[in-house]
């Protein structure tokens, strides 16, 4: 009788280590953003079902077959909860852009070009990702996107410890218009007043 397929210890150890990894992923997704990530953990669901799938098929070609497909969405799964982080971290830097539109960053923040050139790398390669919809294609960017949402988290980091310093320039530009609106106002009405007495004593 010939043996059978089973998948090597170095395959279950990928494949622990990646489920593991994909879990972690999860639960700071769900941590950064409030919400439970619900295509992640479908994910993991499949990558299950396959790996029972894998151990109870009737053949060695079926048994790899439905090993590699557990693997692959388990890798999707790690694409997935690294997506959710990262739209997250972009939309805090999208409503720290549109908070401070109206006073200079680059002076409290000498590397926000860096952050909004990043933003716009990860935009442009999730736009590529969408194109193609693969399950291989997002699997194999699981290691990129991870790397992204990481990288994304420590920009958004430091913009939180910019806010108190750019509040301060917001609320003293507030305070300087105040002030030039109070000028005008008055300039205005001495103007008028000005004019009403000349006119009285015309």
């Amino acid at each position: 009788m010939s043996a059978v397929w089973v998948p090597t210890t170095d395959q279950i150890a990928e494949l622990e280590a990646d489920w593991r990894s994909a879990e972690e992923q999860i639960k700071e997704a769900e941590q950064e953003t409030g919400d439970f990530p619900i295509p992640p953990v479908n994910e993991l669901r499949y990558a299950g079902r396959h790996l029972l799938d894998a151990f109870t098929a009737d053949s060695d070609e079926a048994r790899q077959k439905e090993f590699s497909k557990a693997q692959r969405h388990t890798l999707r799964a790690k694409y997935d909860a690294a997506e959710v982080r990262i739209l997250s971290h972009l939309r805090s830097i999208m409503f720290f852009r549109d908070d401070y539109r109206t006073v200079e960053i680059a002076p409290i923040l000498p590397d926000w070009q860096a952050t909004l050139l990043l933003v716009r790398e990860v935009q442009d390669r999730i736009r590529e990702n969408r194109r193609d919809d693969r399950l291989e294609k997002r699997g194999s960017d699981h290691g990129l996107f991870v790397e992204y949402s990481a990288r994304l988290k420590e920009h958004v980091l430091r913009l939180d410890v910019a806010r108190e310093e750019l509040n301060k320039k917001l609320e003293l530009r507030r305070e300087n218009t105040r002030r030039w609106a109070i000028g005008i106002s008055v300039a205005i009405v001495l103007a008028l007043l000005a004019a009403l007495t000349k006119w009285i004593a015309g």
